[in-house]
């Protein structure tokens, strides 16, 4: 797993309400928009 998914993890773990991919780089301010897309789409495959 690489850091930007573990990172992605953690902001959802953390959170009390769903959160939606903006929500996520609001709150990760230094991952790109195409960085966060590729680790989601390669978390979906890893399921």
């Amino acid at each position: 797993m690489t850091k930007t998914e573990m990172r992605i993890l953690e902001t959802l773990w953390k959170s009390k309400t769903p959160l939606c991919a903006g929500d996520i780089l609001e709150q990760n301010l230094d991952i790109r928009e195409i960085t966060l897309r590729t680790a989601l789409k390669n978390m979906l495959k890893k399921i």
